[in-house]
């Protein structure tokens, strides 16, 4: 194992103290182990009775929707109701998604969506979304999605953070990527985010912007909700990311402490793999052919129309 490894493993990709994690986390939420126990015994009573589901999900994943959802318990059903039926309701994220299938295979080398293994200080997760095969014609949006969401689908049965933090590298990033961002396809991933995944997020950051993508954001971000705009910052350089994110938190490629994005990609390679089983059961809640699909806008991706419809918490 080379020296990079040796500082991160398949078990630790996520959490080395889980459950110190969860204490703080819950605490923070003004909450005691009681509340969490109680809330998770309602979920579980609730889930006994709605027979068009599948069975009651395990605890992990229980805490995580309440962590996120802020204890409120009929959020908390409705997007564990959702996280079901969606699949149904948007199958082309999740028909023929399997991480074993070659085009899923291709995607997931083609772009690095790493969920980096340090909290920050406030608990938050910062995950990391880059470019690794800058070439667009092996890009395709909704595996893109499709990919990030079976990444999510580990983080709920292994992940407990506070917050979110998103960290987009745009480095690569040309005309023909975007030009793939059509707006049928982000208006259903976002659905899946808002009515599933949604996040309590701390911050989005920007490095490598390329000049027309900050044209696109300087006309987008006076329009949002105050709130929103004080999230999302744009880096001229590692320094100023730094400033945000500590060293100890972020890999080698950005200065840090960190094990590299290629090693901690290769990980997460490995633990897709490893949740195989899962993902072989998760294909079965689909069935029927794709239908009645949304037919993309012609003209590319509205960036601005699909700004202003995001609603994150």
């Amino acid at each position: 194992m080379s020296v990079e490894s040796s500082r991160t493993d398949l078990n630790s990709l996520l959490h080395r103290n889980r459950e110190e994690v969860r204490q703080l986390v819950i605490e923070k939420l003004g909450k005691s182990e009681r509340d969490l126990e109680e809330d998770k015994g309602s979920l579980r009573g609730w889930f006994e009775h709605q027979k068009h589901l599948p069975k009651v999900p395990c605890d992990a994943i229980l805490e995580i929707f309440l962590v996120v959802n802020k204890f409120n318990l009929e959020k908390c059903k409705s997007k564990l109701s959702n996280y079901y039926t969606i699949r149904k309701t948007i199958p082309e994220l999740y028909v023929d998604k399997n991480p074993k299938m070659e085009h899923m295979k291709l995607i997931a080398n083609v772009i690095y969506i790493i969920p980096l293994p340090t909290l920050t200080p406030s608990l938050s997760r910062v995950t990391i979304i880059k470019l690794k095969d800058i070439n667009p014609h092996n890009f395709d949006a909704l595996n893109f999605f499709a990919h990030s969401y079976n990444i999510v689908e580990i983080r709920i049965r292994e992940d407990m953070a506070l917050h979110d933090t998103l960290i987009y590298d745009l480095e690569g990033v040309q005309l023909g990527h975007i030009f793939k961002l059509r707006v049928g396809t982000i208006r259903k991933a976002a659905k899946v985010l808002e009515n599933v995944f949604s996040t309590r997020l701390e911050g989005i950051h920007y490095i490598n912007l390329p000049s027309s993508m900050q044209m696109v954001l300087s006309l987008v971000t006076p329009m949002l909700k105050e709130k929103m705009r004080k999230r999302i910052h744009v880096h001229k350089d590692v320094g100023s990311l730094q400033s945000h994110v500590p060293k100890e938190v972020l890999p080698e490629d950005y200065g840090g402490y960190g094990a590299s994005l290629d090693c901690l990609h290769e990980l997460w390679l490995q633990k897709l793999e490893c949740y195989q089983g899962l993902f072989d059961q998760l294909e079965t809640l689909v069935s029927g052919n794709i239908q009645n699909q949304e037919e993309d806008d012609d003209g590319g991706p509205d960036l601005l129309s699909t700004f202003k419809e995001l609603s994150i918490d």
